[in-house]
C-alpha cells in the first residue's frame, strides 16, 4: 500500500511484505522505533502482537532511562565526591589559618602587653613624683589611655572570646561624667590641631552614677 520511493524500495529491496514499528516514546520525545518485519509473505498483524511490540518498546524504553539515571547518578556522585574533597581541603586549610591565627595572637598578646605595661608603670611613677596641677592632669590622662587602650587590647587579643564570638560584660558602678569628660580630653589636642572645639554636654537627668560596663560605653562613645 506503500507510494512508490525510496522507503517502499528499500523494503521492496529486502523482500520485506509487511512492516508494524511501533515508537519508543520517553516523555514526548521519540528516541527510536521497534518493529516487526514480515519477509517473502504478507502479515497481519494482530492485536497481540501489537501488544507485546507496545510491551517490548516500553521495556527498551525504561532500559534506556536506567542508563541515563544511573549516568546521571554517577556524575552526581562524581560532584560530591570532588565537592567533599574541596570541602575537606578547605577545612584543613581553615584548621591551618586557625592554629596560626592561634599561634600569632599568642604572640602579639606577649609583645603588645609588656610595653603597654610599662607605659602604664611608668605613668604611675610619674604621678608619685612632684607635679604640677597641670603636669599631674596629663599624666593622669595619660594614664587613662593606657589603661583603655590595655582594654582594648586584651579583648583583641583575648582569642577564646574572639573564638567564641562573645564578649562578657561587666556590671560595676561609675561615674559618667567623670568618664565622659576624661574621654573628651582624650581628644581635645586632635580637634584643637584642626581649629575644632570639642564640647561635651550631658543631660542633666542622667545620674552622676550608673551601673554597667564603662569600658564598653567609652568604647562606644
Amino acid at each position: 500500500a506503500l507510494p512508490e520511493g525510496e522507503f517502499r524500495n528499500n523494503l521492496a529491496e529486502r523482500d520485506i511484505k509487511t512492516q508494524l514499528s511501533i515508537p519508543m516514546m520517553m516523555g514526548t520525545q521519540c528516541i527510536g522505533f521497534v518493529g516487526f518485519d514480515s519477509i517473502n509473505k504478507f502479515h497481519k498483524y494482530v492485536e497481540g502482537e501489537i501488544a507485546l511490540l507496545q510491551l517490548f518498546a516500553k521495556m527498551l524504553v525504561n532500559v534506556e532511562n536506567r542508563i541515563n539515571t544511573e549516568a546521571e547518578l554517577n556524575l552526581t556522585n562524581r560532584a560530591l565526591e570532588e565537592a567533599t574533597a574541596r570541602a575537606q581541603s578547605m577545612a584543613s586549610e581553615a584548621m591551618s589559618a586557625t592554629r596560626a591565627k592561634s599561634e600569632f595572637l599568642a604572640t602579639m598578646s606577649h609583645e603588645i602587653r609588656t610595653p603597654m605595661n610599662g607605659v602604664i608603670g611608668m605613668t604611675n611613677l610619674l604621678l608619685e613624683t612632684e607635679l604640677s596641677e597641670e603636669q599631674k592632669r596629663f599624666a593622669e590622662l595619660l594614664k587613662y589611655s593606657g589603661n583603655t587602650l590595655m582594654a582594648i587590647i586584651n579583648d583583641i587579643l583575648d582569642f577564646s572570646k574572639i573564638e567564641a564570638g562573645k564578649l562578657d560584660l561587666e556590671i560595676v558602678d561609675f561615674n559618667v561624667r567623670l568618664l565622659i569628660e576624661d574621654l573628651a580630653a582624650v581628644f581635645v589636642n586632635q580637634t584643637s590641631e584642626k581649629g575644632l572645639e570639642l564640647i561635651c554636654t550631658i543631660d542633666p537627668l542622667i545620674p552622676v552614677y550608673l551601673k554597667g560596663d564603662p569600658g564598653r560605653l567609652r568604647q562606644i562613645l
